[in-house]
Parts: C-alpha cells; sequence; structure tokens
C-alpha cells in the first residue's frame, strides 16, 4: 500500500496500522522472534510450571495452601517480579524502538531490515530504557495517589515519547529531554484522539487475555497452563507491535497536523526530484 503521510482521522490512523501490520507482517514477526517472545515464553512457562494455580478459597476467607508461605515461593515471586520488571522496562521497549524504526522507514515506502532495525534500537537503548523507567514511574505515582486522573493524563500527554526518542536526533540526554517536552505540544488538541485509541488497544489486549488466561491461571494440570503460556507468548507481542505501529502512524498524523512533517516531506522529494533534472541539462 502506498502510504501518504498527512494528518489522519481517527479511523485511517487505525486503517494504515492495519495495513501496515498486514503488508509488513514478515518483518514484524523476525522482530518479535529475535527479541521479545523469547522473553515472555521464558517467563510464562518457568509461571506455569513453578507457580500454582490461583485457589479461590483465599479469597472466600479460607486458609492459604501451604506453598504460598513456604520460602521458595516467597523467592520464586521476586525472581518473576524481577523478570516482570526486566521485561516492562527493557524488553518490551528496546523491541518497541526497534519496530517504530522499521515501520516509519516503511511507511515513507524506504526499505529497511531486521538488522539495521535491531541495530538503531541497541544505539538508542540506554536513552529508551531510561525514558521507559521514567514513563512507568510517573504514570504508576499519577495513578495511585490521585485516583487515576493524573497517570491517565500523563500517559495521554507522554504518548508520543517513544517515536520521538527513536527517530528523530539528539544524543543521550538530549534526545530524552526533546521526547518528553515536545510529545506534549504535539498532543494538544489530540488528546481524546489518543484516549480512544489507547482504550480500543486495551480491549484488544483484554479480548486475547481473556482467552488465554483462565486456562493460565486457574487449571491445575500442567499440560494446558505450559500450551497456554506459549500461546500468550505469541499472542501478547503481537498486540503489543500492533499498538507500537499505531502510535508510530499517530506519530506522523501529529507531526502533520501541527509541524507541517507532509508539506516538508514533499518539499524534499520535490527538490530530489528536481536536482537529476537539472544535472541533465
Amino acid at each position: 500500500m502506498d502510504y501518504k503521510i498527512r494528518e489522519l482521522q481517527l479511523g485511517e490512523i487505525l486503517d494504515h496500522a492495519i495495513y501496515l501490520f498486514r503488508d509488513e507482517f514478515k518483518l514484524i514477526a523476525i522482530v518479535l522472534l529475535f527479541m521479545l517472545i523469547p522473553f515472555y515464553m521464558v517467563l510464562t512457562l518457568a509461571a506455569a510450571i513453578l507457580s500454582p494455580p490461583i485457589d479461590f478459597s483465599i479469597f472466600l476467607g479460607g486458609a492459604p495452601p501451604a506453598m504460598y508461605t513456604e520460602p521458595s515461593y516467597f523467592l520464586i515471586s521476586m525472581a518473576q517480579n524481577l523478570g516482570n520488571l526486566v521485561l516492562t522496562v527493557v524488553v518490551i521497549p528496546i523491541t518497541q524502538a526497534a519496530l517504530i524504526y522499521a515501520m516509519a522507514l516503511r511507511y515513507q515506502g524506504r526499505a529497511v531490515t531486521v538488522k539495521a532495525s535491531v541495530k538503531h534500537a541497541l544505539r538508542k537503548a540506554p536513552s529508551v530504557i531510561l525514558a521507559s523507567f521514567v514513563f512507568v514511574v510517573a504514570v504508576g505515582i499519577g495513578t495511585a495517589c490521585c485516583c487515576v486522573v493524573p497517570g491517565l493524563l500523563i500517559s495521554l500527554f507522554w504518548y508520543l515519547y517513544m517515536p520521538l526518542l527513536v527517530l528523530e536526533p539528539g544524543g543521550f540526554g538530549a534526545d530524552l529531554v526533546n521526547a518528553f517536552t515536545r510529545s506534549p505540544r504535539l498532543m494538544r488538541g489530540s488528546l481524546m484522539k489518543a484516549f480512544v485509541l489507547s482504550l480500543i488497544l486495551y480491549l484488544i489486549g483484554l479480548a486475547v487475555g481473556s482467552a488465554v488466561a483462565p486456562a493460565f491461571l486457574f487449571t491445575k494440570s500442567l499440560l494446558p497452563r505450559i500450551l497456554a503460556g506459549i500461546l500468550g507468548s505469541v499472542a501478547y507481542p503481537l498486540v503489543k507491535a500492533f499498538g507500537t505501529i499505531v502510535t508510530t502512524v499517530f506519530y506522523f498524523s501529529e507531526r502533520s497536523r501541527v509541524e507541517h512533517l507532509d508539506l516538508q516531506l514533499r518539499l524534499r522529494d520535490m527538490m530530489a526530484v528536481s536536482e537529476p533534472a537539472e544535472a541533465a541539462l
């Protein structure tokens, strides 16, 4: 599909994201298989094998199973929490950086390889990890302290911090300042659009979780828990990848709306075409 970078309406953002996800699925799948799915699978399979299923008797006032009070269970829980933290602030953000870089180039009709995408993501890794940590902490504090609303507003105003960080030039420190200061400026006037996009992505993730989680959390048999873990290890990264593509398309739309990026790109293309023609005269 030939994508034209311009300001997009809500439905158009989703359309472009769906087409980009479909057209570049092979590239997306390779990035996920290389960077995210193995880590997801290790965590989910470890949880399936080592953690007991949820016992509803606890919620009904019953005594917790003896396993919950053993020191080994505490150590397993600590290891799982540490793994989830690394997943949240390291593995997922770096994978998102690789996908944002790749999808941004493909969205502009330019060639890109998995190697180049991963290399760019690793080069940006210190900034990406620190920015993700700041984002998670800020949203968490805003959500916990003041009845959700401040955390929601922070997440909306900083909706574009990751594409700004990945796609725009700047060394460590300068790129962080640029991402967290320019994102609110770009988002003014589009908070509702970002909220609806976030809600749609949340509902997609909820649907996937509702299909996978019951077998993983409540089944006592090991085999169904392992199969559910494997399915979730593939499904959740795909949902996360689609959300990353939506954010990337939204970034180009907002830059076109606020900074007239679409006009800048057309002027650049016109100048690139005119230069060879002038050289031939």
